[in-house]
């Protein structure tokens, strides 16, 4: 029976020692190598959301939405200024300091403030027409005395109101709101 009681104490202090070990390489090796690769990880992130631009990110346009929306705005491009840049994607290749990451960014983002109207009068289909010169036929048709809405100040083509808000009506249900 003594014995029996020894090897039990045998196998308690070589399971002990075995976690011991274990908790010495977590300690020594594992831990050390988790925190040196999380900071890489974080230096990455920095630098791939950084706005300005780094020697180590290349931007392309190579991937299937990029070349898919060249072609869906090849003709939009030809008939309008409208520039919509598609190299918004940014790479961050691997070294001893980073980790590799891409981010594909928002390149259609406004760069100018005249953008921010240009932009969507591009994209309305009747905004090529002030170029064509409706104005002038427009002043010509005002010139009737039951056609003084056709006028350029009236009626504007491609018009975009940058500055256009939704009026905020506080309604109560006395006035019949709902």
């Amino acid at each position: 029976m003594i014995k029996q009681h020894g090897q039990a104490l045998i196998e308690s202090i070589a399971v002990i020692v075995l976690l011991a070990l274990l908790m010495s390489l977590l300690k020594d090796v594992i831990h050390p190598t988790n925190i040196a690769q999380q900071q890489r990880i974080d230096e990455s992130r920095k630098l791939i959301w950084r706005v300005a631009s780094h020697v180590q990110l290349q931007h392309t346009d190579e991937y299937a939405f990029a070349r898919r929306a060249r072609t869906v705005l090849a003709p939009l491009t030809q008939l309008t200024e409208l520039d919509l840049s598609n190299e918004n994607l940014r790479q961050l290749k691997a070294d001893d300091n980073y980790v590799a990451m891409a981010r594909i960014t928002d390149a259609w983002q406004p760069r100018q403030s005249k953008d921010l109207s240009q932009r969507p009068q591009f994209l309305t289909p009747l905004a090529k027409l002030n170029e064509l010169g409706m104005p002038q036929l427009q002043r010509l048709l005002s010139w009737l005395h039951f056609t003084e809405e056709f006028a350029p100040e009236q009626l504007r083509w491609g018009y975009v109101d940058v500055d256009a808000t939704p009026a905020e009506i506080t309604c109560t249900r006395q006035q019949g709101c709902r």
